[in-house]
């Protein structure tokens, strides 16, 4: 993710030059942003999906990140958008909880443990291109292709076992069809929406650290298939043609369907069973300040 933080750089000079001698108009943006989180998965007993339907499911609840994000966007040719994005988040605070069954439907619990998970991070890069199907003077609607990849890496401690340090990543990769509207509503505030929606590829990977029957650092893996979320209200104040303020609040979920568990045993072999799949949701605000530069053609 470092590349693509300096890519986002890269980008963001690139264009600003660019519209400094050419019709368009590029705009940074930097944000402080507070996201509220969830998590969960569960796996069955076999491959086939039953002894038991969940023989055992992972809850991550009430997760706060806090972070920044850093956005660009290229506006040319009445209009058409270019933009790319990087967040970055780290863990406030979030607990959770680890349950075993041996019977179907979350019946005759084995396990049961409750942890804590607060030294992780969530990070995200997106990637997209916008083309107007309506340009009014107060009024754009854009639609177009965006990329997105999620990172998500959480923690398992428990203070009454100091041994336990386990380790779980998710990660999404995608790609999506969205909408946005944008509009003015003052001579000095413009609203902006978007809704995005996309097909996505899940990984998984864990390290259960005092499992000794697992190897280290994978203990397991997951892969499915799945589908993405993201919905995006922002409001802008312009100071001037060059400074601006935004708030923003946004809600992302990214669900996938079944797919398959491998767990890693020390001793060389490799058990497989179903992954039933995972969901994961965050939720947040975001408070920051944009630069403009150049002009475009809009009258």
């Amino acid at each position: 993710m470092q590349i693509k933080a300096a890519f986002v750089l890269f980008f963001i000079i690139q264009i600003s030059i660019e519209c400094i001698h050419a019709q368009c108009k590029t705009t940074f943006s930097s944000a402080t942003d507070l996201t509220f989180s969830g998590l969960r998965w569960s796996i069955a007993g076999n491959n086939e999906g039953n002894s038991p339907n969940i023989l055992s499911e992972l809850k991550f609840n009430n997760l706060v990140y806090i972070g920044s994000r850093l956005n660009s966007e290229l506006q040319v040719k009445r209009g058409m958008k270019f933009s790319i994005g990087f967040q970055k988040a780290w863990s406030a605070n979030g607990s959770g909880t680890d349950m075993d069954y041996t019977q179907n439907d979350r019946t005759e619990p084995t396990f049961q443990s409750s942890f804590d998970s607060k030294h992780g991070f969530l990070q995200s890069f997106q990637i997209g291109i916008n083309i107007p199907v309506l340009y009014k003077r107060k009024i754009i609607i854009t639609i177009g292709p965006k990329y997105q990849n999620t990172l998500q890496r959480l923690d398992i401690t428990n203070p009454n076992f100091n041994d336990l340090n386990s380790t779980y990543k998710a990660e999404w990769k995608g790609i999506g069809l969205e909408s946005e509207i944008g509009g003015r509503l003052t001579k000095s505030i413009n609203v902006k929406g978007q809704l995005c929606f996309g097909f996505s590829k899940y990984y998984g990977q864990a390290d259960w650290n005092i499992i000794t029957i697992f190897q280290h650092p994978k203990s397991f893996d997951q892969r499915a298939n799945g589908w993405f979320l993201n919905e995006n209200i922002s409001f802008l104040y312009s100071i001037n043609r060059f400074l601006g303020i935004s708030i923003s609040t946004y809600y992302n979920l990214n669900r996938s369907d079944k797919g398959v568990d491998k767990s890693y045993l020390k001793n060389g072999n490799l058990l497989t069973t179903r992954f039933n799949g995972v969901t994961a949701h965050n939720y947040g605000v975001a408070l920051g300040a944009i630069l403009t530069i150049g002009e475009n053609d809009r009258h």
